[in-house]
């Protein structure tokens, strides 16, 4: 008779270790990273700076990495192009119109345009021929009438390789951190609406930047 109390006892201790067993489990599930919770974006979880880079912006200026730290960079590479230059500053300037809802976050962004050229002049591009004058003030028109707060630049192909695109790649926007490490990349397929939104909960999480 003494048997039972001894097997309920054992059932108990089993019982209970189940119970935490589960309990850690669940904690781990809440408290794992936010990545699942974001519709958009795709994070890039190494946090991969990138290389040394210089390019000239649309007013000529160096633009490097320098340039790029302190603040989030939102980069929109896309080839050169009436149609496809449009689209992509057309998309950057919606995203910033979204996060107007989040004024910290908006003012903590930055909007970068980089075009670059396929086919035969990009193998002059990778000669080391720098792109005339006047492709610059024409994108620079193009910018300002869409948005003064965005800027740009014209990418020459280490700067793509070192972002992980090729020159006959399609469009692949990037977001940068702080630090001008690659944190996530998104399609321009996607919602700029969904993107803000996305972007709002990364810049805002406690792990961030």
């Amino acid at each position: 008779m003494a048997v039972r109390p001894a097997r309920r006892r054992l059932f108990y201790v089993f019982f209970t270790l189940i119970l935490v067993a589960l309990g850690l489990y669940l904690g781990r599930i809440l408290q794992r990273p936010p990545s699942a919770r974001y519709d958009a974006l795709i994070l890039v979880p190494s946090k991969r700076p990138l290389p040394p880079f210089e390019v000239r912006d649309f007013l000529g200026q160096p633009l490097n990495g320098a340039r790029l730290q302190g603040h989030w960079t939102l980069v929109l590479l896309a080839p050169l192009g009436d149609r496809a230059t449009q689209a992509a500053l057309a998309f950057g300037n919606r995203v910033l119109n979204r996060l107007a809802a989040w004024p910290k976050v908006r003012a903590g962004l930055r909007v970068l345009y980089l075009g670059y050229v396929r086919g035969a002049r990009a193998s002059r591009e990778s000669e080391g021929q720098e792109h005339p004058a006047d492709t610059r003030a024409a994108l620079r028109t193009l910018v300002l009438r869409t948005n003064p707060r965005m800027w740009a630049a014209l990418a020459d192909p280490p700067l793509r390789q070192a972002l992980g695109a090729g020159t006959d790649d399609p469009p692949l926007f990037y977001l940068l951190d702080p630090q001008v490490r690659l944190r996530a990349l998104f399609t321009p397929a996607g919602d700029p609406a969904t993107l803000a939104a996305d972007m709002e909960r990364l810049l805002q999480a406690p792990s961030a930047p």
